[in-house]
């Protein structure tokens, strides 16, 4: 199916605090973790994080990595039969304990993706439902590679996947994610482009988590792809993510910022078993490399070709084997 036409409802728009500061750090080192300043305090805070997406999923107190774990395994089960959410969230979680849960999950469970709120004690989870969410995210950076490598650029691009990345008062982990080797040289640096991978479920969620990339990176993330998937109808949505800057006509010319920065998807793919209609993805050469291209270099196309042969690598690699029973 072709391109779906951007709605209204698609726009957010977020307000920052001045348009110097958010161009200070465009071109340099754009660490995350640094504080927000008061003016800041208007952008969506823990409270929104911690439910919008999240309705009927009841918080469970945290005791220890092996009841979290249990938690998770029999939420899991329940994710692949259809019955269940594809998140969890787990209350009274201090910093000693998330180090616990870090390393009991880098060695039983690397697929889950956090998202933790220190003085809320508050844990949200993600679970990655199956095969063919992992297989969506190689096949993506097995073709942004190619393209890459057909400009030579390949140096010039950090692939930092699930890294953490420090908000205020908060930590989240894409399910991937890239950055300028060139302009953000450091592994505190924020991505320029996040991924976030879910069941089609989950899409008013995986919305949710695209505003916190812009909110907390105060718009150093340029981009957050969003791919959903519905294994049981063959489908796959991408959600394209940018912040945009808006005139503000409210604004006199006697204030400092004449500028807002809006959070607006502007492109949505649907891609039916393998076809992807007349669609193509397209990303900016700047807001990837936070550079102006020169010859020889351009934006990052997906044709349509490769939309569907991506698509078509999703089913093909993620099939179980019918001979298989679980025991």
């Amino acid at each position: 199916m072709a391109v779906i036409p951007i709605q209204k409802a698609d726009i957010v728009q977020l307000e920052t605090p001045s348009r110097d500061h958010l161009q200070g750090q465009d071109s340099g080192s754009g660490s995350a973790g640094s504080g927000l300043s008061l003016q800041d305090r208007a952008l969506p805070g823990a409270c929104y994080y911690l439910t919008e997406g999240l309705e009927g999923i009841e918080p469970q107190r945290y005791r220890c990595t092996e009841s979290f774990m249990t938690a998770i395994n029999v939420q899991t089960d329940q994710l692949h039969s259809g019955n269940a959410s594809q998140y969890a969230v787990f209350s009274h979680v201090t910093p000693h304990h998330l180090a616990d849960i870090n390393r009991f999950r880098n060695t039983h469970c690397k697929s889950l993706r956090f998202l933790y709120y220190e003085y809320e004690e508050t844990l949200v989870v993600k679970i990655m439902p199956g095969a063919a969410h992992e297989v969506a995210l190689s096949q993506f950076e097995i073709i942004l590679t190619l393209k890459l490598a057909s400009m030579g650029l390949l140096g010039e691009l950090v692939y930092t996947r699930a890294t953490t990345y420090k908000g205020t008062d908060c930590g989240k982990e894409p399910d991937s994610s890239f950055r300028s080797r060139r302009f953000r040289p450091y592994t505190t640096d924020w991505p320029t482009l996040a991924i976030e991978c879910g069941v089609s479920e989950s899409i008013n969620r995986l919305r949710v988590d695209s505003k916190w990339w812009f909110s907390n990176s105060k718009g150093q993330v340029k981009t957050v792809l969003l791919i959903s998937i519905s294994e049981k109808e063959r489908k796959i949505l991408i959600e394209q993510w940018e912040m945009l800057p808006e005139v503000n006509s409210q604004v006199t010319c006697h204030e400092l910022d004449p500028a807002r920065i809006r959070q607006e998807c502007i492109r949505k793919i649907e891609i039916v078993e393998a076809n992807a209609g007349s669609a193509s993805l397209q990303l900016s050469f700047q807001n990837l490399f936070l550079r102006e291209p020169v010859q020889g270099e351009t934006d990052i196309v997906f044709t349509t070709q490769d939309l569907e042969r991506f698509a078509a690598y999703v089913w093909l690699d993620s099939r179980s084997d019918p001979l298989y029973v679980k025991q």
